[in-house]
């Protein structure tokens, strides 16, 4: 009774039952099953935690609208649209950043989303009443599985692959690297930092760091010719990217 979409007037509600947010909440959001992630959360110790279908919803949302976790908290506080998708109260419409953190987090480190990624698709295919038995052979389309990277995702995975190289081919080198440039190439580039949550004016910083970064592992390696582990790890690095 005293969520948003019934307090709006007849005509305003008729309009919002033809936006995403209906059915989203319609159709995707039941698809969402919270037994999936009871292993994140202790069965008799601490506080209640966030309902798991919301915050799972929320993340699915934050990708979809290309979010940072900062817009995506304010979003769920104050966008109608989003109290809608989420079966939410405007008094109980909130998340805290660390929730989302660490639920992706234990998603992510219990490598979970390639079976959610399938069992979410094959309802979605269930719900649609699509067949998979027959193909059409006069069309066939085919999209490629290339990740698309951004160019301060390339330039920290391309830091990533080359120090990875170099560790693998010549330790003693490795260490010699300034820890601080190992230490935010690695970790950023793994997801670790900030970086994958970067937008505007800081990706415009951070890809003069990378950039100065790549320019002083260069230097470092140039004219290194013991036994070519330097020129090898370039050209690893470089299969990797093929």
């Amino acid at each position: 009774m005293f969520e948003p979409s019934m307090l709006l007037p007849d005509n305003k509600l008729e309009r919002l039952r033809g936006t995403w947010a209906w059915t989203f909440r319609e159709q995707a959001l039941p698809l969402i099953v919270p037994e999936r992630f009871a292993d994140f959360y202790c069965a008799d110790n601490g506080r209640p935690s966030k309902a798991v279908e919301t915050v799972g919803a929320v993340l699915i949302l934050k990708d979809l609208w290309d979010l940072t976790d900062e817009e995506t908290v304010y979003r769920v506080d104050f966008d109608l649209g989003w109290h809608t998708a989420l079966a939410l109260a405007p008094e109980t419409a909130h998340v805290c950043q660390k929730t989302l953190h660490n639920f992706r987090t234990n998603r992510m480190a219990t490598c979970r989303d390639a079976r959610l990624f399938a069992e979410t698709t094959g309802r979605i295919l269930e719900a649609l009443g699509t067949r998979l038995g027959r193909q059409r052979e006069d069309s066939t389309h085919i999209v490629s599985n290339m990740r698309h990277l951004s160019r301060l995702q390339l330039f920290c995975e391309t830091l990533r692959v080359f120090l990875e190289a170099v560790r693998r081919l010549d330790e003693a080198k490795y260490g010699r690297i300034p820890g601080g440039l190992r230490d935010r190439s690695v970790t950023e580039a793994e997801g670790t930092g900030t970086y994958g949550d970067a937008r505007s004016s800081p990706v415009r910083r951070r890809l003069a760091v990378c950039a100065r970064d790549v320019w002083r592992l260069l230097d470092r390696c140039r004219g290194d010719t013991a036994g070519g582990r330097c020129r090898r790890a370039r050209r690893w690095a470089a299969l990797r990217w093929r």
